[in-house]
């Protein structure tokens, strides 16, 4: 639920799609901070710290595994 409230995506947990968008995320985290950013919930865009936005997706990965 947690990367889901990240990207502002709806995902079956366990599909396809999910590992799919949990692999983007964790290629953002190798890459630039701007990529990381681009695949987080537009609404909120401007509003957050980069590393508040690594941390919550790191966080999220790890509890997803």
């Amino acid at each position: 639920i947690l990367l889901q409230i990240i990207t502002c995506k709806v995902v079956a947990a366990g599909s396809s799609e999910m590992g799919s968008l949990k692999l983007k995320l964790e290629n953002g985290l190798r890459d630039e901070p701007s990529v990381l950013s681009s695949l987080a919930d537009p609404s909120v865009e401007g509003s957050y710290a980069y590393e508040s936005l690594r941390t919550t997706v790191e966080f999220a990965i790890n509890l997803s595994l």
